[in-house]
């Protein structure tokens, strides 16, 4: 769900019964957490907050069955699905600078 200020929300029931909840600023100054499932997400804030600025937020619902640490690339999914959401908010594919960073011959 979209959201008029720069916040990601993101609320979790991959591990079971228990939803975990983050809320992170699209900051180039976000801090990353050490040993917390939100520093996958925080890292995108901050990594696409730093290549093009300002960003839109928006709220965000995950679900898996895979189990965490369990050698299967379960961050790497959840980094690619946080950079697929803030580029559907805010059309980061689009922009030139984007496009110039991948270009194909």
């Amino acid at each position: 769900v979209d959201r008029s200020d720069e916040q990601l929300r993101v609320v979790s029931t991959s591990q079971g019964s228990e939803v975990l909840q983050c809320s992170v600023p699209l900051s180039p100054e976000t801090e990353v957490p050490c040993n917390h499932w939100s520093l996958y997400i925080a890292t995108v804030a901050r990594r696409l907050s730093q290549n093009f600025g300002k960003l839109m937020g928006c709220d965000v619902a995950i679900a898996g069955d895979l189990p965490p640490a369990s050698g299967m690339s379960t961050s790497s999914a959840l980094i690619c699905a946080m950079f697929m959401v803030l580029d559907a908010r805010n059309g980061l594919k689009k922009l030139p600078r984007f496009q110039e960073s991948f270009k194909t011959e």
